[in-house]
């Protein structure tokens, strides 16, 4: 008898969209993980590339009713470092309409840098000294908007007015 191949957490999320279903989400990132096996996830995750036609649903699986759902793709959306992704999530984040905004979002004045977390997961920074990358500075703009919508229109040094 040949044991079935577990499914990495790349094989879990993609199938999870193309299905549709989130479910097995809850399962790749339960409330048991240590800080460790989070980093070690980050790293199995990290290098993912979202097609975009699956930003809306991942968008809305991170509000979804069932809380374990709604932690673990906030998770993922936190681990993957897709700079496209990253972008769409934050400009979604920043409009108007939504008043829930889950991530911590942070400036370091002194280092000039954004720091984009969840409590208890290990969270990154983007810092304004990559502005000269286009994308990261797309994503700057992007994390200033929010920024100010989240601390009442408050702008420091270096923000775009």
């Amino acid at each position: 008898m040949v044991k079935a191949k577990k499914p990495s957490p790349s094989q879990i999320i993609h199938d999870s969209l193309k299905r549709k279903d989130p479910t097995n989400l809850a399962k790749l990132v339960h409330r048991g993980l240590t800080y460790d096996q989070m980093l070690d996830l980050r790293e199995q995750i990290g290098k993912e590339i979202i097609k975009p036609v699956h930003y809306d649903l991942l968008l809305k699986w991170m509000f979804h009713d069932n809380p374990a759902i709604a932690r673990a793709v906030r998770i993922i959306l936190l681990f993957i470092s897709d700079t496209n992704l990253q972008i769409a999530l934050f400009t979604r984040l920043a409009q108007p309409d939504v008043h829930d905004v889950p991530f911590a979002i942070t400036y370091n004045h002194s280092e000039k840098e954004f720091g984009i977390e969840l409590p208890k997961v290990p969270g990154y920074g983007v810092s304004h000294y990559g502005s000269d990358n286009p994308q990261i500075d797309r994503l700057l703009e992007v994390l200033e908007r929010l920024y100010r919508k989240i601390h009442s229109g408050y702008i420091p040094p270096y923000f775009r007015s």
